[in-house]
């Protein structure tokens, strides 16, 4: 699933000053980087545990109904579920369903997605209007933040600000002795 969007109301899990405070960095030049280093280290922490750390909006996108009245995606505790799709009567524009014919739900990591009783996917326009289906997934960021995130953020962030050069080409990867602190937010299959 790919993101759309982050609220406006939904920040990240460390401010550039709580980072410069906690990593002890004097010079308030580098705070554009310092946010960089936060927002790549939550979507690191969000990649290893399978949690969201920052509430936001997702989309995946079909070219057709599933085969079952089912739809599972990967994406862990859903506040809100809107589907569209290329109708065959109006191809052009998305339709949205509505809300009562289907119903949405958490499973382990998964947002299941299930038709109601007597309810039937919709008629899709031709295969040339490419993807036809479209679900955006809402979802919350975990609350309270837990300690073992925010200690993985500043310790991501001091080690890319002590190597300058991680900035600089890309290799913004977490030490995997950092990863350790996040095996309490790991979601195990």
């Amino acid at each position: 699933m790919r993101l759309l969007s982050y609220p406006t109301t939904s920040p990240e899990p460390v401010t550039a000053v709580e980072a410069r405070l906690r990593c002890r960095i004097v010079d308030t030049a580098l705070d554009g980087e310092i946010d960089i280093a936060i927002s790549a280290a939550r979507e690191q922490a969000e990649q290893i545990t399978g949690r969201w750390y920052r509430a936001q909006t997702r989309r995946a996108e079909f070219t057709e109904w599933p085969e079952t009245s089912v739809i599972e995606l990967p994406c862990w505790q859903p506040e809100t579920v809107v589907i569209s799709y290329r109708s065959a009567a109006a191809p052009a524009d998305w339709t949205t369903l509505s809300a009562s014919a289907y119903k949405a739900a958490a499973l382990d990591r998964l947002t299941r997605i299930q038709l109601v009783p007597g309810q039937n996917w919709p008629e899709l326009a031709g295969e040339e209007w490419g993807p036809r289906v479209r679900i955006d997934v809402s979802v919350l960021a975990a609350s309270p933040m837990p300690t073992s995130v925010r200690t993985f953020v500043l310790a991501c962030v001091a080690a890319w600000i002590d190597e300058p050069g991680a900035l600089l080409d890309g290799r913004l990867q977490a030490n995997p002795l950092h990863e350790r602190l996040l095996d309490g937010e790991r979601l195990w299959c």
